[in-house]
C-alpha cells in the first residue's frame, strides 16, 4: 500500500473475535483507525501487542483499533490457542484471524508486526513493520489526532 490509499475491505472467509465481523463503511467517518498485523508465533509481535495496550489506553477515545493474526504455522491456526494466548495476555481487540491472507493480501503485506495508521476518512497516512522505534509511531498517531482537532 502507498500514502493515502483508502483502507482495504475486511470481509470474506475470515474468523472475528472479540467483535462481530466489521465492515470498512463502519469504521471509516468516525474516528482514526489503527490495523495491526501480528502472529502468535512472533516473538517481535509480543512488544508491539503491548505498544497496542499502550496507545489504546491512551487514545481509547480518539482511535480505532482492529487486530490481524496471521498464521504462519499449522499451530497459528488453532483458533482455541489464539484465543487462549489472548486472554492471557489481556488482548481484547478485534482480531480478524486471516486464514486464508485475504485482508493480507487486500493490504498487501510482507511483515509481522505492521502498523497501518488511517485517517477518519479511510486514507492511509502511516506504515510501519518490525521493531521500529515505537515513539514515531505515537508522533504519527499524535500529528493525525491534533490535525482533527
Amino acid at each position: 500500500m502507498k500514502l493515502r490509499d483508502p483502507l482495504p475491505e475486511l470481509t470474506g472467509e475470515m474468523e472475528w473475535l472479540h467483535s462481530r465481523k466489521l465492515i470498512k463503511e463502519e469504521l471509516i467517518g468516525h474516528k482514526p483507525i489503527l490495523i495491526y498485523f501480528w502472529s502468535i508465533s512472533c516473538k517481535s509481535c509480543q512488544n508491539g501487542i503491548e505498544r497496542i495496550k499502550s496507545l489504546f489506553k491512551q487514545y481509547q477515545d480518539k482511535l480505532q483499533i482492529v487486530t490481524v493474526h496471521i498464521p504462519r504455522s499449522e499451530e497459528d491456526r488453532n483458533i482455541d490457542r489464539i484465543q487462549a494466548w489472548m486472554d492471557h495476555n489481556l488482548f481484547h481487540f478485534p482480531v480478524i484471524v486471516d486464514q486464508k491472507h485475504m485482508v493480507v493480501d487486500r493490504f498487501q503485506n510482507r511483515y509481522v508486526p505492521a502498523f497501518y495508521l488511517f485517517d477518519q476518512k479511510g486514507e492511509l497516512r502511516y506504515f510501519q513493520s518490525g521493531n521500529s522505534n515505537p515513539f514515531i509511531l505515537r508522533k504519527r498517531m499524535e500529528r493525525l489526532l491534533a490535525e482533527l482537532e
